[in-house]
Formats: C-alpha cells, structure tokens, sequence
C-alpha cells in the first residue's frame, strides 16, 4: 500500500481536508507557536507545517515515508525552519530519542492509526518536553466487520468509499474519485480505550469529540 502524490491525495480525500478539523488541532497545540519545536509526524501534505509556520513556529521537523507525499516546495526551501525526513515515523522518533532531541510539541493529523504502538509512543514520549503537547485525531468508531459502501457527492464530484475491519483490526479503506484511479489503504483500528491506556503512561490525555472524529490533547508529564 503506498499513498498517491499529494495534488492525488488531496483530490481522493478533500472531504476530510476542511478548515475547521486543521483549526481546531493545531489550536490544541497553541494559538502562538514562536520559539516553539515542532515534531509533524507523517506530515502528508505538510497542511499541518504550513499552518504552525503561520503561527510563527521556530521549527518543523517533517517525516513522512512516502515521498511524494510531501509537496516539492518543502524539500527546495532554503528555510533554517524545515527539516524533512522520508522514513517511518516509528524509526525517526527512536533515532531522535537515542541522540536527546528535544521538541515543544508534536502533531499527528488523521495518521496515528498507521503507526501507533507502545514502542512509538515510548519513543515520541521521550523526545516532547515536560509540559509539551503531543496531539492528534483520529476516528472514533469501529468500522463494521460487513464491507459498507458509502457513496455521496462533495463539490458535485462523485465518491465511493468501501471500508471494514477484520478480525484482527486491520481496518481495509477502499477510496474511489470519478476520474481517478482508486486509492486502497490499510491501517489499525484503535479504541479509545486503548489510546488512553498507552498514553496515559506518558501524558495527562484529554479528549474532546466533533462528529466522529476524536481530538486528543496529551500534555507530557
């Protein structure tokens, strides 16, 4: 499974790209980012970097392991402020722990679920300052056993979705665009039960729900 370039993954998922979901995140983090060290983890489309920029971030370190992913421009900026790695996010947060490197916070934008695990979460434990903010979202119902077809229309261009889980809860997501090839992803469904119990060992985890969609806001002890 690998996902499209980002102009691809844009147009497939721009349903779930609105305004109001990136606000309410990042304001979980801080309305006033200056002098602040941030930790993008799969970063995609760097909405997330683009808009800690805005709030006057100090810097932004990027990973995400699918390449095109990540718009050309945050690879050519001759910007101090802008790191970018292309590895996954659980192999980059051992290597930063092992070497000291700290951050103020860290953002996860609907992709903790491709790589939450105890072992990352110890690692991005150690590298968030005392104090500082882990957050992220994420959805907050398990999809049915049964394939379900949801079809609807955004921008009066028509979309198909086909999604289920498992026994093993590996959720498989089905993502169809007229006049784009169809995108297939596989990822974990992960209760909140299951999120607060491994992230409580690190952090003060509040959460708060909009739709069906979870915002976590996990202060480190």
């Amino acid at each position: 499974m690998r996902y499209p370039n980002h102009k691809a993954y844009e147009a497939l998922y721009s349903k779930y790209l609105d305004e109001a979901s990136l606000k309410i995140l990042m304001d979980l983090i801080g309305e006033n980012l200056n002098g602040k060290r941030m930790f993008d983890i799969c970063c995609g489309t760097g909405i997330c970097t683009t808009e800690a920029l805005y709030r006057n971030v100090n810097y932004v370190h990027m990973v995400d392991q699918e390449y095109d992913m990540i718009p050309s421009h945050f690879y050519k900026k001759d910007d101090k402020r802008i790191k970018v790695s292309n590895s996954p996010a659980e192999d980059l947060m051992v290597y930063l722990a092992e070497h000291g490197i700290k951050f103020d916070c860290a953002v996860s934008r609907q992709a903790v679920n491709y790589w939450f695990n105890e072992k990352s979460i110890d690692a991005l434990a150690k590298i968030i300052k005392s104090g500082g903010v882990f957050a992220f979202n994420t959805f907050n119902t398990r999809p049915s056993s049964k394939p379900k077809i949801k079809q609807y229309y955004n921008q009066n261009i028509s979309f198909t979705e086909i999604s289920y889980v498992n026994f093993d809860d590996r959720v498989h997501h089905v993502q169809i665009r007229e006049g784009y090839p169809p995108h297939v992803a596989e990822f974990a469904w992960i209760s909140p039960e299951k999120f607060n119990d491994v992230l409580s060992r690190y952090f003060y985890v509040e959460k708060t729900t909009r739709n069906k969609t979870d915002y976590y806001k996990c202060v480190r002890r």
